[in-house]
């Protein structure tokens, strides 16, 4: 991380599922120390999902027939043509 140099985006969705497995899988101070730096965007900005959002991404979702896209692997800030080199590697690099 310390090498990137380009600017982390998440969503408030993904901060809610990742906080949310940190606390199962590890333990509530890990979530916290991850949320506090995350909500004071000292590690990423975050990104609002608006309904808009959620509707753009259902459409992304709706055209991968395959099962490694996730319905918010497709929630991004700038949609990207559905099918293209650079949605798959962010979807890629995003897990």
């Amino acid at each position: 991380m310390r090498r990137n140099r380009q600017p982390l985006v998440t969503t408030d969705y993904i901060l809610d599922e990742l906080l949310t497995l940190l606390k199962m899988r590890e333990n509530y101070r890990v979530a916290v120390a991850a949320g506090e730096a995350l909500w004071q965007q000292r590690v990423a900005r975050i990104e609002h999902v608006s309904v808009e959002d959620i509707a753009r991404t259902w459409e992304v979702f709706r055209q991968y027939h395959d099962n490694e896209i996730g319905l918010m692997c497709c929630c991004v800030p700038h949609p990207l043509p559905v099918g293209s080199t650079n949605l798959r590697r962010c979807l890629r690099q995003t897990g």
